[in-house]
């Protein structure tokens, strides 16, 4: 049960980019490159956060399908990303303006859209609290 954040890469600087690690899963193809490949993975999630994977083991198609969707969903007005604002779901899933995060005591720069991959029920009252984090996502009516 992940989530997938679409950040919009537009609003950033070249030199915000300067230190994502660039990870290439054409190394995971041997026993040699596997072991490097997952230390790299390992480090870029546990320090940075995230990455870029470089050739990824998907098509094509479904990657230029997935680009023209995100910049659509990055290129909507304010006022329509307003709408699905996370501070309207309880579920904490939704748009996310620039600056209006921090990591680290640090102002995130990025604007960003948290939806889960897989819609899922809301919990029921009686479920711990942290699993709020399920449920309809905001996004998907953008």
């Amino acid at each position: 049960m992940a989530a997938t954040d679409y950040i919009c890469a537009a609003n950033l600087e070249l030199d915000e980019l300067a230190g994502v690690p660039i990870l290439d899963y054409d190394q995971a193809k041997s026993p040699v490159g596997r072991v490097a490949f997952v230390s790299a993975l390992r480090q870029a999630l546990i320090d940075i956060g995230f990455f870029y994977l470089k050739n990824p083991p998907v098509p094509k198609q479904v990657l230029d399908d997935f680009v023209d969707r995100a910049t659509a969903l990055c290129n909507l007005p304010l006022e329509k990303k307003l709408k699905i604002d996370m501070s309207n779901s309880k579920h904490f899933l939704g748009y996310s303006r620039a600056g209006h995060e921090r990591t680290g005591a640090r102002r995130d720069n990025r604007e960003i859209f948290d939806k889960f991959l897989t819609e899922l029920p809301p919990p029921t009252p009686e479920m711990p609290a942290y699993l709020n984090v399920q449920g309809p996502s905001q996004v998907s009516t953008a």
